[in-house]
């Protein structure tokens, strides 16, 4: 129950950093216009890929220590804050001067992406305390902030660099803030010293296997734009935004499991929680695909919201959502490898894994069109899976004999998954 309990609060915390992102984009689009939303965009993107590098991916440090003693979370947290903050600002005044881009986008890309790092610490430092509320709470005033940002920056005729400096000043705000009230409520804890050499040996490695996985959640559009074309592009986007339902609940436990597995490691090598975890897990991610796709099929007899053309969305749903459901299961099982800092490994499994789907979208993209990319996503996933828990084995052996039990629904669900899809294609052909 507390396991389920997180998930929900975290996965809700999810959907509203996305619904925010959803609900900003008509008013920016509407108040500053395309070239400007295509200029804050791509400063948005910048800055969560620069985050990690900035932090140097600090807040995993502070999730796998913290988690398993807090007074070793407290300490690299406030170690790894100041270096974030010193490498931001330097690096930042290193690029500012040279710096001729509209409304100066790229300096402000650096300072973000700093400020994203320190939240990252941040909400870190709260998931391994089992703090979720205070880290759901974070996410309900940032994403406030963000929206009122937009709305008092185009209300006065502010420009994007008006707006760009208000973020940045909300979010730093908001770090200093929340970091001052948690060190008041946190005041006894101690601080006790880790050697930051040590965990940036595990924690350096996730960041090319944090892009490695971008690569596969959002190359395939890439591809498709070039091979098939917008209209392709527009069809497959809209089936696979169906599909993301999937990704709310993955998104709870890729914010639950780790601080669990590394406090409660032995119950969850050796104890039936897994099996009882996968079962909860098959059995709420059938139920809203099958949802979805019932409100799909009602649109279809009635309403008609969905344009001509899109006969091949339940199928692209079936198939992305399948692939997803595998996501979800490397969660569970990939955190092993976090336990254990074994994250190189981790990382280039994930980096074997992006170019594969890159290979297998070209090629089913080139055969089927838009429904050989969300074959090629599932075929991605599933072989990821296999080498995650293929290696696995070497660094858990004890996990060996209950491999059998624990996956033995996973055929049976991705089955079905595909199979609801497939259906409904068909009614719709």
């Amino acid at each position: 129950m507390r396991i389920a309990n997180q998930a929900i609060v975290y996965g809700t915390s999810v959907a509203l950093n996305r619904g925010g992102i959803l609900l900003s984009t008509p008013l920016l689009v509407a108040w500053f216009g395309l070239v400007d939303f295509g200029i804050y965009s791509l400063t948005l993107v910048a800055s969560q890929l620069l985050a990690n590098l900035l932090s140097l991916n600090g807040s995993i440090a502070v999730m796998r220590e913290g988690a398993e003693d807090v007074q070793k979370g407290s300490y690299l947290f406030r170690r790894f804050s100041i270096l974030t903050i010193l490498l931001g600002s330097v690096v930042t005044a290193f690029v500012w001067p040279f710096d001729n881009s509209s409304f100066h986008w790229l300096g402000y890309a650096f300072l973000l992406g700093a400020t994203e790092g320190l939240q990252q610490l941040l909400l870190n430092w709260l998931r391994c305390r089992n703090r979720q509320f205070s880290y759901l709470f974070f996410s309900v005033v940032r994403t406030t902030g963000i929206l009122l940002s937009i709305f008092l920056v185009s209300k006065y005729h502010g420009n994007l660099e008006t707006l760009f400096f208000a973020q940045l000043m909300w979010c730093a705000a908001l770090f200093a803030g929340f970091t001052l009230i948690d060190g008041l409520v946190s005041k006894n804890i101690d601080s006790k010293s880790v050697a930051i050499r040590g965990v940036l040996a595990y924690a350096l490695p996730m960041i090319p296997h944090a892009a490695a996985q971008w690569v596969i959640n959002g190359s395939d559009r890439l591809i498709i734009k070039s091979m098939v074309g917008e209209e392709a592009l527009g069809i497959y986007s809209l089936a696979y935004s169906f599909a993301m339902v999937v990704m709310l609940v993955n998104s709870g436990l890729a914010l639950t499991l780790p601080q669990q597995i590394i406090q409660n490691y032995d119950q969850w090598s050796l104890g039936s929680i897994r099996g009882k975890t996968m079962k909860a897990y098959t059995a709420v991610v059938v139920v809203l695909v099958l949802g979805v796709l019932i409100a799909l099929e009602i649109d279809h007899r009635t309403i008609q919201w969905l344009p001509a053309g899109t006969g091949d969305v339940p199928l692209i749903v079936g198939l992305v959502s399948a692939g997803l459901y595998l996501q979800g299961i490397y969660y569970l099982y990939g955190n092993f490898y976090f336990y254990h800092r074994k994250t190189s490994k981790l990382a280039v499994q994930t980096v074997i894994a992006a170019i594969a789907n890159i290979l297998l979208t070209i090629v089913f993209v080139q055969w089927l069109g838009i429904v050989g990319a969300a074959i090629a996503t599932f075929l991605t996933y599933a072989g990821y899976l296999a080498m995650l828990i293929s290696g696995l084995k070497n660094i858990e052996p004890r996990l060996k004999r209950m491999l059998k039990a624990d996956l033995k629904l996973v055929p049976f669900s991705v089955a079905g998954l595909f199979l609801l899809g497939l259906f409904h294609g068909l009614l719709w052909q």
